[in-house]
């Protein structure tokens, strides 16, 4: 199974420094822009995508339609691929949520950890912890991979948090990694097998095969390539 990733393309939220999590925001005229020469990437590199799937969030939904005008595919929403639940903090400004929120600072390891990252699962702010996330990816991509064939190509369209998440899973690492994605930017990869989340907690090793990584991070498109 070959699939590729693509962050939704920039929302308001994003202009005006959001904490967004799943408050919803539609896509700014430069995200329009950017999923549109997206688009233009895909249709000359003629890949035929198979699947189409989204987030149900406005600014991933919004990315898919403008992506789905090159294929006669009808949009799946699937929930596994929303951004993280960023509980009580979710439309503050990034800049005052330690003023809007002061019990959120104790759990910051710094001014870069958008994601709470050390944060505990039933903590206050309600947030979705990074261990939940992952677990998450790991049952959505086990999900797609058993409904569909080796020959399916997927493009899923999702956020910047959960999709590290996902690429920590395909890549079977136990570590987790901090990536600066950017609007539309594309992860490609050829699925080899992938095991369920039971078997992956029991310890088992050599879960996921990835036979080749065609692209990753790559936004080249924004800047006319």
């Amino acid at each position: 199974m070959r699939i590729i990733f693509v962050r939704h393309g920039e929302s308001e939220g994003n202009v005006h420094n959001k904490m967004q999590g799943r408050k919803d925001y539609p896509l700014s005229e430069k995200g329009i822009e950017q999923a549109e020469k997206l688009k233009v990437r895909l249709s000359n590199n003629g890949i035929a995508i198979t699947h189409l799937y989204s987030s149900p969030l406005s600014r991933a939904l919004q990315t898919a339609k403008i992506l789905s005008e090159l294929w006669d595919h009808q949009i799946v929403i699937e929930p596994g691929l929303q951004e993280y639940d960023m509980g009580i903090l979710s439309g503050i400004s990034k800049d005052k949520i330690s003023t809007s929120v002061p019990e959120a600072s104790k759990y910051l390891k710094h001014s870069g950890d958008e994601y709470f990252d050390k944060i505990a699962r039933g903590n206050t702010l309600r947030i979705e912890t990074i261990l939940e996330a992952r677990i998450r990816a790991r049952e959505t991509i086990s999900k797609l991979y058993k409904k569909h064939t080796k020959s399916d190509i997927l493009l899923c369209v999702s956020h910047g948090g959960i999709i590290q998440r996902f690429i920590e899973e395909i890549l079977e690492t136990e570590k987790f990694w901090r990536i600066d994605i950017k609007n539309t930017a594309l992860f490609d990869f050829d699925i080899e097998s992938f095991f369920d989340g039971a078997q992956k907690q029991e310890g088992q090793l050599g879960q996921t095969s990835v036979s080749k990584i065609n692209l990753f991070n790559c936004y080249a498109h924004l800047f006319g390539d």
